[in-house]
């Protein structure tokens, strides 16, 4: 069993991304643990504020356009999830979970203006996806 905490930066404030979140992904944030619907793990949520330079976290992985930068500073929180996976598969399980959450931020408008495909991008981009924006993202 190994342990995993993945983040997303999100484009709502403290004081709206419970509710955002809520009413898009009915993700609970007042839970300690929570089931997404689609993987069959248990995931902790944490909310926090906005991390200073969180762009040159992601640049230090890989080089960022300038638009891809702008999207991640234009943060303003940070969705944590933390699980476990029993095994590759069910890690693999999560994969679908990071997609939806993604794609929600896009459509629903909890991305900053023009942040979103770049966000996405990002992420893709980490994951090994050839696609450069959440309509044209291959389903996982």
């Amino acid at each position: 069993m190994k342990p995993f905490t993945i983040a997303f930066p999100l484009y709502s404030s403290l004081d709206e991304a419970p509710r955002i979140l809520m009413e898009k992904m009915h993700l609970d944030l007042s839970k300690k643990q929570v089931i997404i619907p689609g993987s069959p793990m248990f995931y902790s949520p944490i909310l926090q504020g906005p991390a200073a330079a969180l762009e040159a976290l992601f640049a230090e992985h890989a080089p960022l356009s300038e638009e891809e930068s702008k999207a991640i500073s234009a943060h303003r929180s940070l969705l944590f999830l933390q699980f476990v996976a029993k095994s590759p598969e069910e890690f693999l399980s999560f994969l679908p979970v990071a997609k939806k959450l993604l794609e929600n931020f896009s459509r629903n408008r909890m991305c900053a203006s023009g942040g979103s495909d770049a966000a996405v991008a990002v992420c893709q981009r980490r994951r090994g996806f050839p696609h450069r924006t959440a309509k044209s993202c291959p389903v996982v």
